[in-house]
């Protein structure tokens, strides 16, 4: 995980809405794997990690991250502006 860039989604059974959703799968799934969607601000893009949640990664908690919530700390909005593209698809060729 990045510091400041990575952002924690949500893990293949739920998207987190709050902190409290993160603590339990954290918890439920201490010393198992566990496959976690994370949103990074540089790239712009969602990928999906997977971890093991224990203790003596060298920081706080099961994941070994200060984890943060609030105003300050919400998912950037993009900086590339995106393009939807409406294609017709080709209509079949009468036998």
């Amino acid at each position: 995980l990045v510091p400041y860039k990575d952002f924690l989604l949500g893990s293949q059974e739920v998207m987190f809405r709050d902190m409290d959703e993160l603590v339990e799968i954290v918890n439920l799934c201490g010393g198992k794997q566990v496959s976690m969607y994370v949103y990074n601000s540089d790239a712009e893009s969602i990928r999906e990690v997977t971890m093991v949640p224990r203790t003596g990664w060298g920081g706080d908690g099961l994941i070994g991250a200060d984890i943060r919530t609030g105003i300050l700390h919400r998912i950037p909005a993009p900086r590339r502006s995106f393009q939807l593209s409406h294609q017709v698809p080709a209509s079949p060729v009468p036998a």
